[in-house]
Protein backbone atom coordinates (compact mmCIF):
# COMPACT_ATOMS: atom_id res chain seq x y z
CA UNK A 1 0.00 0.00 0.00
CA UNK A 2 2.89 2.46 0.63
CA UNK A 3 4.78 1.73 -2.70
CA UNK A 4 1.34 2.51 -4.51
CA UNK A 5 0.95 5.73 -2.34
CA UNK A 6 5.01 6.68 -3.39
CA UNK A 7 3.73 5.65 -7.12
CA UNK A 8 0.48 8.09 -7.13
CA UNK A 9 2.80 10.58 -5.93
CA UNK A 10 5.23 10.27 -8.30
CA UNK A 11 2.89 10.22 -11.24
CA UNK A 12 1.42 13.16 -9.81
CA UNK A 13 4.01 15.08 -9.81
CA UNK A 14 4.81 14.01 -13.49
CA UNK A 15 1.09 14.81 -14.82
CA UNK A 16 1.44 18.18 -13.15
CA UNK A 17 4.65 18.99 -14.53
CA UNK A 18 3.26 17.91 -18.21
CA UNK A 19 -0.07 19.09 -17.93
CA UNK A 20 -1.80 22.62 -19.18
CA UNK A 21 -1.58 24.80 -16.13
CA UNK A 22 -5.24 26.19 -15.49
CA UNK A 23 -4.43 30.12 -14.55
CA UNK A 24 -4.70 31.71 -11.51
CA UNK A 25 -7.14 34.12 -10.82
CA UNK A 26 -5.62 36.99 -12.28
CA UNK A 27 -2.61 35.18 -13.56
CA UNK A 28 -0.36 37.26 -16.31
CA UNK A 29 -0.32 34.44 -17.79
CA UNK A 30 -3.98 34.01 -18.55
CA UNK A 31 -4.75 37.42 -19.13
CA UNK A 32 -1.66 39.10 -21.05
CA UNK A 33 -2.03 36.75 -24.51
CA UNK A 34 -2.82 39.79 -26.68
CA UNK A 35 0.06 41.80 -25.55
CA UNK A 36 2.34 39.09 -25.62
CA UNK A 37 1.00 38.87 -29.38
CA UNK A 38 1.81 42.30 -29.90
CA UNK A 39 5.43 42.57 -29.13
CA UNK A 40 8.03 41.38 -31.61
CA UNK A 41 10.47 38.72 -29.99
CA UNK A 42 8.06 38.28 -26.50
CA UNK A 43 7.36 34.89 -27.44
CA UNK A 44 10.74 33.88 -26.99
CA UNK A 45 11.52 35.85 -24.45
CA UNK A 46 8.82 34.04 -22.07
CA UNK A 47 8.79 30.41 -23.50
CA UNK A 48 8.58 28.19 -21.07
CA UNK A 49 11.94 26.13 -20.04
CA UNK A 50 12.57 22.87 -18.84
CA UNK A 51 16.31 21.76 -17.52
CA UNK A 52 16.94 17.49 -16.19
CA UNK A 53 19.90 16.43 -14.60
CA UNK A 54 20.63 13.22 -13.17
CA UNK A 55 23.60 11.83 -10.99
CA UNK A 56 24.97 8.70 -9.74
CA UNK A 57 27.91 7.90 -7.36
CA UNK A 58 28.74 5.87 -4.27
CA UNK A 59 28.70 7.09 -0.68
CA UNK A 60 30.89 5.96 2.09
CA UNK A 61 29.82 6.84 6.21
CA UNK A 62 32.03 5.55 9.13
CA UNK A 63 31.57 6.56 12.07
CA UNK A 64 32.90 5.60 16.00
CA UNK A 65 32.25 6.17 19.59
CA UNK A 66 35.02 4.87 21.90
CA UNK A 67 33.68 5.65 25.81
CA UNK A 68 33.99 3.60 29.30
CA UNK A 69 30.56 2.16 31.02
CA UNK A 70 29.67 0.97 34.36
CA UNK A 71 29.65 -2.96 34.59
CA UNK A 72 28.07 -4.05 37.46
CA UNK A 73 28.57 -7.57 39.16
CA UNK A 74 27.51 -9.21 42.31
CA UNK A 75 30.19 -8.09 44.22
CA UNK A 76 31.67 -4.85 42.82
CA UNK A 77 31.40 -1.91 40.29
CA UNK A 78 33.88 -1.65 37.46
CA UNK A 79 34.74 0.09 34.26
CA UNK A 80 34.90 -1.37 30.81
CA UNK A 81 35.94 -0.11 27.46
CA UNK A 82 32.96 0.05 24.78
CA UNK A 83 34.16 1.17 21.15
CA UNK A 84 31.19 0.92 18.55
CA UNK A 85 32.76 1.13 15.26
CA UNK A 86 30.54 1.34 12.12
CA UNK A 87 30.92 1.53 8.48
CA UNK A 88 28.82 1.55 5.13
CA UNK A 89 28.69 1.79 1.85
CA UNK A 90 25.98 3.11 -0.87
CA UNK A 91 25.41 3.48 -4.03
CA UNK A 92 23.80 6.91 -4.80
CA UNK A 93 21.28 7.28 -7.63
CA UNK A 94 19.46 11.30 -8.05
CA UNK A 95 17.11 13.44 -10.79
CA UNK A 96 15.61 16.55 -10.68
CA UNK A 97 13.63 18.25 -13.02
CA UNK A 98 13.96 22.56 -12.93
CA UNK A 99 11.09 24.35 -15.28
CA UNK A 100 8.63 27.03 -15.73
CA UNK A 101 4.86 27.26 -16.89
CA UNK A 102 2.68 29.96 -17.86
CA UNK A 103 5.49 31.91 -19.52
CA UNK A 104 7.74 32.04 -16.76
CA UNK A 105 5.29 33.06 -14.16
CA UNK A 106 5.65 29.50 -12.56
CA UNK A 107 8.62 27.75 -11.96
CA UNK A 108 8.85 24.62 -10.30
CA UNK A 109 11.45 21.82 -9.15
CA UNK A 110 11.20 17.86 -8.71
CA UNK A 111 14.18 16.19 -7.09
CA UNK A 112 14.10 11.88 -6.52
CA UNK A 113 17.29 11.27 -4.05
CA UNK A 114 17.78 7.10 -3.69
CA UNK A 115 20.62 5.69 -1.64
CA UNK A 116 20.78 2.20 -1.46
CA UNK A 117 23.68 1.01 1.32
CA UNK A 118 24.35 -2.10 3.67
CA UNK A 119 22.89 -0.62 6.65
CA UNK A 120 20.77 1.97 5.42
CA UNK A 121 18.60 2.95 2.61
CA UNK A 122 16.65 5.87 1.86
CA UNK A 123 14.21 7.30 -0.83
CA UNK A 124 13.35 10.90 -1.07
CA UNK A 125 10.89 12.35 -3.46
CA UNK A 126 10.51 16.08 -3.34
CA UNK A 127 8.31 18.82 -5.44
CA UNK A 128 8.19 22.60 -5.36
CA UNK A 129 6.13 25.23 -7.03
CA UNK A 130 6.24 28.72 -6.84
CA UNK A 131 3.95 30.95 -8.97
CA UNK A 132 3.55 35.54 -8.88
CA UNK A 133 -0.66 35.52 -8.42
CA UNK A 134 0.29 39.14 -9.88
CA UNK A 135 3.16 41.89 -9.51
CA UNK A 136 3.58 41.83 -6.31
CA UNK A 137 1.97 38.73 -4.94
CA UNK A 138 3.47 35.10 -4.74
CA UNK A 139 2.31 31.45 -4.13
CA UNK A 140 4.74 28.77 -3.24
CA UNK A 141 4.25 25.00 -2.22
CA UNK A 142 6.21 22.29 -1.22
CA UNK A 143 6.23 18.61 -0.33
CA UNK A 144 8.08 15.92 0.17
CA UNK A 145 7.75 11.60 0.83
CA UNK A 146 10.21 9.84 2.29
CA UNK A 147 11.03 6.49 3.19
CA UNK A 148 14.12 5.04 5.04
CA UNK A 149 15.03 1.30 6.23
CA UNK A 150 17.82 1.75 9.10
CA UNK A 151 19.52 -1.23 10.32
CA UNK A 152 22.92 0.20 11.76
CA UNK A 153 23.91 -0.43 15.11
CA UNK A 154 21.56 -3.25 15.63
CA UNK A 155 18.51 -1.23 14.60
CA UNK A 156 15.48 -2.61 12.49
CA UNK A 157 13.32 0.14 12.03
CA UNK A 158 11.43 0.99 8.82
CA UNK A 159 10.13 4.66 8.83
CA UNK A 160 7.56 6.79 6.12
CA UNK A 161 6.92 10.09 6.54
CA UNK A 162 5.18 13.29 4.06
CA UNK A 163 5.50 16.99 4.97
CA UNK A 164 5.84 20.16 3.35
CA UNK A 165 4.08 23.88 3.45
CA UNK A 166 1.92 26.28 1.43
CA UNK A 167 2.81 29.88 1.89
CA UNK A 168 1.48 33.20 0.16
CA UNK A 169 3.01 36.31 0.39
CA UNK A 170 1.39 39.40 -0.42
CA UNK A 171 3.02 43.67 0.28
CA UNK A 172 1.62 45.65 2.56
CA UNK A 173 1.70 49.61 1.82
CA UNK A 174 4.60 51.01 0.83
CA UNK A 175 5.55 47.29 -0.19
CA UNK A 176 8.55 47.10 1.61
CA UNK A 177 6.52 45.37 4.28
CA UNK A 178 5.18 42.15 3.13
CA UNK A 179 2.52 39.85 4.92
CA UNK A 180 2.86 35.61 5.09
CA UNK A 181 0.48 33.20 5.89
CA UNK A 182 0.87 29.42 5.47
CA UNK A 183 0.45 25.88 6.70
CA UNK A 184 2.25 22.65 7.18
CA UNK A 185 1.07 19.04 7.22
CA UNK A 186 3.66 16.15 9.11
CA UNK A 187 2.50 12.61 9.10
CA UNK A 188 5.23 10.14 10.20
CA UNK A 189 4.90 6.02 9.99
CA UNK A 190 7.76 3.61 11.68
CA UNK A 191 7.51 -0.14 11.96
CA UNK A 192 9.58 -2.78 12.99
CA UNK A 193 11.40 -3.97 15.99
CA UNK A 194 13.26 -0.94 17.11
CA UNK A 195 10.53 1.50 16.28
CA UNK A 196 9.08 1.52 20.02
CA UNK A 197 10.62 5.20 20.24
CA UNK A 198 9.55 6.97 17.42
CA UNK A 199 5.95 6.33 17.78
CA UNK A 200 3.23 7.39 14.54
CA UNK A 201 2.04 10.62 14.23
CA UNK A 202 0.08 13.33 12.28
CA UNK A 203 0.53 16.68 12.53
CA UNK A 204 -0.87 19.84 11.38
CA UNK A 205 -0.62 23.45 11.43
CA UNK A 206 -0.06 27.03 10.40
CA UNK A 207 1.47 30.49 10.67
CA UNK A 208 1.47 34.35 10.16
CA UNK A 209 4.64 36.46 9.77
CA UNK A 210 5.45 40.09 8.91
CA UNK A 211 8.11 41.30 7.18
CA UNK A 212 10.03 44.70 6.70
CA UNK A 213 12.39 44.44 3.71
CA UNK A 214 13.45 48.53 3.11
CA UNK A 215 16.78 49.20 0.92
CA UNK A 216 18.65 50.67 3.86
CA UNK A 217 17.27 50.74 7.48
CA UNK A 218 16.34 48.15 10.11
CA UNK A 219 14.61 45.32 8.34
CA UNK A 220 12.76 43.30 10.40
CA UNK A 221 10.29 39.87 10.92
CA UNK A 222 8.33 38.79 13.32
CA UNK A 223 5.43 35.61 13.65
CA UNK A 224 3.66 33.16 15.39
CA UNK A 225 2.73 30.08 14.36
CA UNK A 226 0.13 26.95 15.86
CA UNK A 227 0.77 23.14 15.41
CA UNK A 228 -1.29 20.16 16.33
CA UNK A 229 0.46 16.65 17.06
CA UNK A 230 -1.52 13.48 17.93
CA UNK A 231 0.41 10.38 18.33
CA UNK A 232 -2.46 7.55 17.55
CA UNK A 233 -0.35 4.79 19.39
CA UNK A 234 -0.09 7.16 22.63
CA UNK A 235 -2.63 9.90 23.08
CA UNK A 236 -0.84 11.05 26.68
CA UNK A 237 1.51 12.52 23.49
CA UNK A 238 -0.87 14.72 21.76
CA UNK A 239 -0.57 18.35 22.05
CA UNK A 240 -0.17 21.69 21.04
CA UNK A 241 3.02 23.96 19.96
CA UNK A 242 2.68 28.01 19.79
CA UNK A 243 5.94 29.38 18.84
CA UNK A 244 7.48 32.62 17.86
CA UNK A 245 9.99 34.80 16.06
CA UNK A 246 11.57 38.12 16.28
CA UNK A 247 14.51 39.41 14.48
CA UNK A 248 15.78 42.84 13.85
CA UNK A 249 18.92 43.92 12.36
CA UNK A 250 20.51 47.10 11.03
CA UNK A 251 23.58 47.62 8.35
CA UNK A 252 24.84 51.16 9.51
CA UNK A 253 26.86 52.25 6.10
CA UNK A 254 28.66 49.21 5.67
CA UNK A 255 30.53 49.41 8.89
CA UNK A 256 29.06 46.29 10.39
CA UNK A 257 25.73 45.17 11.24
CA UNK A 258 23.90 44.39 14.31
CA UNK A 259 20.96 41.57 14.96
CA UNK A 260 19.01 40.81 17.72
CA UNK A 261 16.53 37.28 17.03
CA UNK A 262 14.17 35.72 19.63
CA UNK A 263 12.41 32.17 18.85
CA UNK A 264 10.58 30.18 20.99
CA UNK A 265 7.79 27.40 21.47
CA UNK A 266 5.53 26.82 24.29
CA UNK A 267 4.17 23.12 24.19
CA UNK A 268 0.82 21.91 25.90
CA UNK A 269 -0.30 18.73 26.47
CA UNK A 270 -3.94 18.18 24.72
CA UNK A 271 -5.00 15.62 27.72
CA UNK A 272 -3.56 15.14 31.70
CA UNK A 273 -0.43 13.77 31.06
CA UNK A 274 1.48 11.45 33.48
CA UNK A 275 4.92 13.45 32.74
CA UNK A 276 6.17 17.11 31.51
CA UNK A 277 8.02 15.54 28.33
CA UNK A 278 5.23 17.63 26.21
CA UNK A 279 4.35 20.39 28.85
CA UNK A 280 7.21 22.73 28.39
CA UNK A 281 8.41 26.32 27.43
CA UNK A 282 11.72 26.64 25.29
CA UNK A 283 12.90 30.63 24.64
CA UNK A 284 15.95 31.69 22.78
CA UNK A 285 17.23 35.13 22.44
CA UNK A 286 20.54 36.29 20.89
CA UNK A 287 22.52 39.16 19.90
CA UNK A 288 24.89 39.22 16.70
CA UNK A 289 26.91 41.96 15.11
CA UNK A 290 30.16 42.68 13.47
CA UNK A 291 32.60 45.65 13.29
CA UNK A 292 34.74 46.62 10.44
CA UNK A 293 37.66 47.70 10.92
CA UNK A 294 38.99 47.90 7.23
CA UNK A 295 38.27 45.97 4.02
CA UNK A 296 39.74 42.62 4.65
CA UNK A 297 39.37 43.05 8.98
CA UNK A 298 36.49 42.52 11.11
CA UNK A 299 35.76 41.71 14.48
CA UNK A 300 32.36 39.23 15.01
CA UNK A 301 30.36 39.13 18.41
CA UNK A 302 27.61 36.86 19.36
CA UNK A 303 25.63 36.63 22.95
CA UNK A 304 22.86 33.95 23.77
CA UNK A 305 21.04 32.69 25.90
CA UNK A 306 18.25 29.56 26.19
CA UNK A 307 15.74 29.12 29.05
CA UNK A 308 13.78 26.09 29.15
CA UNK A 309 10.87 25.64 31.68
CA UNK A 310 8.75 22.40 32.57
CA UNK A 311 5.42 22.64 34.03
CA UNK A 312 5.75 19.89 36.36
CA UNK A 313 9.85 19.27 36.63
CA UNK A 314 12.10 16.71 38.43
CA UNK A 315 16.24 16.29 39.08
CA UNK A 316 16.34 13.19 36.89
CA UNK A 317 14.79 13.33 33.38
CA UNK A 318 12.69 17.01 33.17
CA UNK A 319 14.61 19.10 35.00
CA UNK A 320 14.94 22.94 34.34
CA UNK A 321 17.80 24.47 32.90
CA UNK A 322 19.73 27.58 31.87
CA UNK A 323 22.31 27.69 28.47
CA UNK A 324 24.66 30.85 28.25
CA UNK A 325 27.14 31.11 25.31
CA UNK A 326 29.30 33.94 24.30
CA UNK A 327 31.51 34.21 21.46
CA UNK A 328 34.29 36.74 19.96
CA UNK A 329 36.27 36.87 16.88
CA UNK A 330 38.74 38.71 15.28
CA UNK A 331 38.22 37.64 11.50
CA UNK A 332 40.17 38.37 8.52
CA UNK A 333 38.54 38.09 4.79
CA UNK A 334 40.25 38.46 1.39
CA UNK A 335 38.11 39.04 -1.72
CA UNK A 336 35.15 36.95 -1.05
CA UNK A 337 37.49 33.62 -1.45
CA UNK A 338 38.86 33.13 1.95
CA UNK A 339 38.74 33.62 5.40
CA UNK A 340 39.94 32.98 8.62
CA UNK A 341 38.88 33.94 12.35
CA UNK A 342 40.02 32.90 15.38
CA UNK A 343 38.44 33.96 18.93
CA UNK A 344 37.35 32.38 22.53
CA UNK A 345 33.89 30.77 23.36
CA UNK A 346 32.29 30.05 26.75
CA UNK A 347 29.60 28.58 28.03
CA UNK A 348 27.65 28.22 31.54
CA UNK A 349 25.05 25.37 31.95
CA UNK A 350 22.78 25.87 35.40
CA UNK A 351 19.86 23.55 36.51
CA UNK A 352 18.70 24.34 40.31
CA UNK A 353 16.92 20.76 40.57
CA UNK A 354 20.15 19.14 38.71
CA UNK A 355 22.96 20.16 39.99
CA UNK A 356 25.44 17.54 38.78
CA UNK A 357 24.04 19.20 34.87
CA UNK A 358 25.56 22.35 35.89
CA UNK A 359 29.00 23.14 33.73
CA UNK A 360 31.43 26.04 32.73
CA UNK A 361 32.95 25.91 29.45
CA UNK A 362 35.98 27.76 27.62
CA UNK A 363 37.34 26.85 24.43
CA UNK A 364 39.67 29.02 21.81
CA UNK A 365 38.35 28.11 17.85
CA UNK A 366 39.60 28.77 14.79
CA UNK A 367 37.52 28.59 11.49
CA UNK A 368 39.05 28.60 7.73
CA UNK A 369 37.19 29.15 4.67
CA UNK A 370 37.94 28.55 1.36
CA UNK A 371 35.30 29.34 -1.77
CA UNK A 372 36.59 29.35 -5.01
CA UNK A 373 34.78 28.45 -8.25
CA UNK A 374 34.28 25.06 -7.96
CA UNK A 375 35.35 24.77 -4.91
CA UNK A 376 33.73 25.38 -0.91
CA UNK A 377 36.05 24.10 2.16
CA UNK A 378 35.37 25.01 5.81
CA UNK A 379 38.04 23.26 8.61
CA UNK A 380 36.82 24.27 12.58
CA UNK A 381 39.27 23.06 15.04
CA UNK A 382 38.74 24.10 18.77
CA UNK A 383 40.38 23.56 21.56
CA UNK A 384 39.20 23.54 25.61
CA UNK A 385 38.23 23.04 29.12
CA UNK A 386 34.92 22.19 30.76
CA UNK A 387 34.47 22.05 34.37
CA UNK A 388 31.23 20.48 36.38
CA UNK A 389 29.75 22.72 39.31
CA UNK A 390 29.47 19.37 41.46
CA UNK A 391 32.82 17.51 40.96
CA UNK A 392 33.26 13.94 42.08
CA UNK A 393 34.17 12.81 45.35
CA UNK A 394 35.92 9.98 44.60
CA UNK A 395 34.00 7.22 46.22
CA UNK A 396 32.68 5.40 42.96
CA UNK A 397 29.05 4.42 44.37
CA UNK A 398 28.63 8.39 45.36
CA UNK A 399 29.72 9.27 42.40
CA UNK A 400 27.27 7.09 40.02
CA UNK A 401 26.10 10.11 37.57
CA UNK A 402 29.01 12.58 38.16
CA UNK A 403 31.07 13.83 35.68
CA UNK A 404 34.90 14.80 35.97
CA UNK A 405 36.07 17.94 34.48
CA UNK A 406 37.88 17.22 30.83
CA UNK A 407 40.12 18.71 28.34
CA UNK A 408 38.71 18.45 24.65
CA UNK A 409 39.65 19.12 21.42
CA UNK A 410 37.71 18.90 18.36
CA UNK A 411 37.40 18.99 14.42
CA UNK A 412 35.03 19.73 11.33
CA UNK A 413 35.42 19.56 8.31
CA UNK A 414 33.11 20.03 5.00
CA UNK A 415 33.97 20.41 1.60
CA UNK A 416 32.37 19.99 -2.08
CA UNK A 417 35.31 20.14 -4.29
CA UNK A 418 34.71 19.44 -8.31
CA UNK A 419 36.97 16.54 -9.73
CA UNK A 420 36.57 17.47 -13.24
CA UNK A 421 34.52 15.96 -16.38
CA UNK A 422 31.27 16.10 -14.09
CA UNK A 423 32.58 14.56 -11.19
CA UNK A 424 32.08 15.83 -7.62
CA UNK A 425 33.55 14.97 -4.17
CA UNK A 426 31.28 16.10 -1.10
CA UNK A 427 32.71 15.13 2.39
CA UNK A 428 31.57 16.13 6.40
CA UNK A 429 33.00 14.86 9.24
CA UNK A 430 33.87 15.53 12.98
CA UNK A 431 36.06 14.27 15.80
CA UNK A 432 36.06 14.61 19.00
CA UNK A 433 38.49 13.76 21.99
CA UNK A 434 37.77 13.95 25.69
CA UNK A 435 40.64 13.90 28.77
CA UNK A 436 39.18 13.77 32.24
CA UNK A 437 40.40 14.04 35.01
CA UNK A 438 39.26 11.17 35.88
CA UNK A 439 40.77 8.59 32.77
CA UNK A 440 37.99 6.03 33.38
CA UNK A 441 35.51 8.77 31.75
CA UNK A 442 37.69 9.80 28.68
CA UNK A 443 35.84 9.27 25.48
CA UNK A 444 36.23 9.60 21.81
CA UNK A 445 34.25 10.26 18.54
CA UNK A 446 34.05 9.98 15.15
CA UNK A 447 31.86 11.19 12.15
CA UNK A 448 32.22 10.92 8.79
CA UNK A 449 30.52 10.57 5.41
CA UNK A 450 32.19 10.75 2.07
CA UNK A 451 30.27 10.83 -1.42
CA UNK A 452 31.08 11.18 -4.83
CA UNK A 453 29.40 12.00 -7.79
CA UNK A 454 28.89 11.93 -11.64
CA UNK A 455 26.39 14.69 -12.70
CA UNK A 456 24.65 15.12 -15.82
Amino acid sequence: MRSRAAILTLLLASAWVAAPRAAWPGDLAARSDTVRASVPGDRAATSDTVRARFEFGAGADVSNEIFYEDDVDTTFLRHRLVSTPEAQLAGVLAWELDGTRGGRETRYHVRNDLRAGNLVQTELLELHAGSGLDFTRRLDLESRLGWRHDQSFGRNLTEWRADGFGRMRSPLGDGDTHVEAGGRWDFGRSSGPSAGLIPDRNAGGGWIALDHTPITGVDGRVGYSLIARAYPDSTMRDHFEHAWEARARDDPRGAGWLEFESTGERRVTMRDAPTSRDQFLDARASVDGRVRFGRMLAGDGRFEGEWFRYDHPDSVLYFDYDVWRAALDLRFDRLATFAASIGPRVQWLRSPLSPAEAYDEGAIALELEWLARSAWWNVAPAFGRRRYRLGPTGRPFEDVGIHSPYWFVEAGLFCDQSLGAGWRLRASGTARDERHDDASQNAQSLYFSLDIRRLF
